[in-house]
């Protein structure tokens, strides 16, 4: 194995070029926040594929932000205005390419391209929640606007309580796979 370091921003090295039978990539979503982006990087993904060869992009559709309750009881004030303030401070909060990547792999001459498109189950939900909270303790942290950092943290001791009581963020996610043409 050895070990390359490369900007996937960036057009790949030539020694990198058709190399690969297997990509996987995931999570891209929160680098990306723009279609352009993405559509740019799949590109330089292909280029890394040999003939034959078979990508697999799994992300997060970002534009799927929603919240979920196990009561339709339960509160989400807290939650709504913590995702709306997030969302303002952060245009990768705001990214809406991920239901295209089917489109985008098309487009770069990938064949027989296949998605899969779930939602957590419900045992998983509340995990996926609690991991997706750091991304606003984050924005609060490194936001340049003390009134919204401010805000945040004053809001997190109320969406644990809604959390505690069934409330929690949700997204759809992608999976989509793609083969290279040639190499049979």
């Amino acid at each position: 194995m050895t070990l390359h370091h490369w900007d996937v921003k960036e057009d790949p090295p030539e020694n990198l070029v058709a190399q690969y039978h297997i990509i996987h990539i995931r999570n891209f979503a929160l680098v990306l926040p723009h279609h352009e982006a993405a559509e740019r990087v799949l590109g330089h993904l292909v280029k890394l594929l040999r003939p034959g060869g078979y990508l697999q992009w799994a992300e997060t559709d970002v534009s799927s932000f929603r919240i979920e309750k196990t009561n339709p009881a339960n509160k989400t004030a807290a939650l709504e205005k913590l995702l709306k303030l997030s969302q303002g401070q952060d245009v990768r909060l705001r990214t809406q390419w991920a239901p295209a990547l089917p489109q985008i792999f098309a487009a770069h001459g990938l064949e027989n391209v296949l998605s899969d498109v779930r939602e957590a189950p419900p045992f998983l939900a509340l995990a996926k929640h609690e991991c997706n909270l750091l991304i606003h303790e984050l924005i609060a942290r490194k936001t340049l606007n003390a009134d919204v950092a401010r805000e945040l943290k004053e809001l997190m001791g109320e969406f644990v309580q809604e959390t505690r009581a069934g409330s929690c963020f949700a997204f759809t996610r992608w999976s989509v796979v793609g083969r290279k043409p040639g190499g049979e």
